[in-house]
């Protein structure tokens, strides 16, 4: 998502069409990103390259898949410790602490 920076009263500074388009939150307010535009969009409006569409969309896409890797491992490990409490169920804690379920897996095949 784009925030391009329009000035919102008589106080704001005027939109700078040199500048990178995006508008940037700072003490409660926005403001035009101060980086001269070097790369233009499809639009033809010009961005900085941290703030450039493509770029941040880069940035989510890599997020994106690092929190999905991230939840595939918690998922599996969750699921393993599922499977595995399951296993144990009706089983005495002083054998479990005895023996590791790794040993037992083995015996039982």
């Amino acid at each position: 998502m784009r925030f391009i920076y329009k000035p919102s009263n008589k106080y704001d500074a005027p939109f700078d069409p040199k500048r990178c388009a995006q508008n940037v939150f700072w003490g409660y307010r926005g403001h035009q990103c101060t980086r001269n535009g070097k790369y233009p969009d499809e639009d033809g409006i010009l961005w900085c390259k941290q703030h450039h569409p493509d770029t941040v969309q880069k940035k989510k896409d890599e997020w994106r898949r690092k929190f999905d890797a991230k939840q595939m491992a918690s998922s599996a490990k969750s699921e393993r410790r599922d499977a595995e409490d399951k296993f144990c169920h009706g089983v005495s804690t002083e054998f479990l602490k005895e023996n590791s379920l790794s040993d037992i897996l083995e015996r039982d095949a």
